[in-house]
C-alpha cells in the first residue's frame, strides 16, 4: 500500500525513502535510519518517510524518536490503516518511556521550593527548558530548506556569470581603455547590472520563500 505513494514525493526524497524502506526490510536498521532522516529532512510533511522512520527506531529501542515520528505521521497522513498502525506503535513506546515525576528540592515537591525561593526570569526558564528531539529535527528541516535556497541562489549567479561572459565574448561590443589604450570586447555596464540585478532579484524570491516555509515549521 504504501510504495504506491512514493511517487508523491520530491526524487531526492524518494529515492532515500525507497532506500531506506529497503534496508529496513532487509533488517539493516541502522542504516535505514540514516536513509530515512534525510527523506524525513528533504520532505518534512512525508507521512511514508515518518512511518518507516518511527517503526525503524522502534526496532532500535529510540522510544522518544520513534513516538515523535509516529505522531508526525499522523499529522500529515489520512488513511486510516496507517494512522492505526501509529496508535498502535504510540502505545508501545510509552510502555517504555518514563513517567514524568515531579522535581523535589530538600525533600519538597518543586512548587512549593519554587514559592520560596525568587522568581525566574523569562529568559532563565527560556535557558531552563531542555531541547527535545523534535526541536532537533525543527531546526534540521529549516537549516535544510534554507541550505537548498542558497544553493539555488548560488546556481543563479554562476548562470549570471558565465551569461555576462558569453555575451561579452559573442555579443559585444569593442572597448577601449582610454589610460592603457587596450583593446577587447566587453558589454556595457548597464547590461552588466541588468543581468546581476535580474539575478539578485530571483535569489530575494526564493530566499523570501524559503525562510516563510522554514518559518511554518513549527
Amino acid at each position: 500500500m504504501i510504495a504506491c505513494y512514493l511517487t508523491l514525493l520530491p526524487v531526492a526524497a524518494a529515492t532515500n525513502l525507497e532506500e531506506g524502506i529497503k534496508l529496513y526490510n532487509e533488517k539493516q536498521y541502522s542504516n535505514a535510519r540514516l536513509l530515512l532522516e534525510k527523506a524525513v529532512a528533504e520532505s518534512p510533511t512525508s507521512w511514508q518517510a515518518h512511518y518507516y522512520l518511527a517503526n525503524t527506531c522502534l526496532v532500535l529501542g529510540q522510544m522518544t524518536k520513534a513516538k515523535f515520528h509516529y505522531t508526525m505521521c499522523q499529522k500529515n497522513c489520512a488513511y486510516g490503516e496507517i494512522l492505526n498502525h501509529c496508535q498502535t506503535g504510540i502505545a508501545r513506546t510509552e510502555k517504555h518511556l518514563p513517567k514524568a515525576v515531579s522535581s523535589t528540592t530538600e525533600g519538597k515537591p518543586a512548587t512549593e521550593a519554587k514559592a520560596e525561593g525568587a522568581d525566574e526570569s523569562d529568559d532563565e526558564k527560556e535557558e531552563s527548558k531542555p531541547v527535545t528531539y523534535a526541536d532537533k529535527v525543527k531546526e534540521q528541516n529549516k537549516a535544510h530548506i534554507l541550505k537548498l535556497a542558497q544553493d539555488d541562489c548560488e546556481k543563479l549567479r554562476k548562470e549570471a556569470k558565465e551569461q555576462i561572459e558569453y555575451e561579452a565574448t559573442y555579443e559585444g561590443r569593442r572597448w577601449k581603455n582610454v589610460e592603457t589604450g587596450e583593446r577587447k570586447f566587453d558589454i556595457s555596464e548597464e547590461r552588466r547590472h541588468e543581468i546581476q540585478q535580474a539575478c539578485e532579484e530571483k535569489c530575494r524570491k526564493i530566499m523570501d520563500e524559503a525562510k516563510r516555509k522554514a518559518d511554518s515549521i513549527r
